[in-house]
């Protein structure tokens, strides 16, 4: 009974606790990718039942809103010349705020 016998009994020891982290470890991971997946299962689930129609609804106003854009003097594809919208422009300078305007102080605030 050497020190052979020791560093033999001591290598068998070290391989069995290496075994035996390594497959904690691997444990774990498995764990980790097993709820993750169910994760992003959920998140998919959760996307088409509550995310897909909100945006289908956002697409329909922004369709709207082109549409009625699409008629604006000036904008791409309309009839309107430039003298038209210098016209508009005009005529949204002359307007007067609905609200009369605060007088200055010489205070800050």
């Amino acid at each position: 009974m050497g020190l052979d016998w020791w560093r033999d009994l001591a290598v068998v020891l070290a391989g069995v606790m290496y075994t035996v982290l390594g497959l904690i470890v691997f444990a774990v991971v498995a764990l980790i990718f097993w709820f993750a997946r169910k994760g992003m299962k959920a998140l998919h689930r959760l996307v088409q039942t509550r995310l897909a129609p909100v945006l289908d609804r956002g697409h329909g106003i922004l369709r709207t809103v082109e549409g009625r854009t699409a008629r604006f003097p000036g904008a791409p594809g309309s009839a309107a010349g430039i003298t038209e919208v210098a016209g508009v422009v005009q005529k949204a300078r002359n307007v007067k705020p609905p609200f009369r305007s605060r007088k200055r102080s010489w205070r800050p605030f």
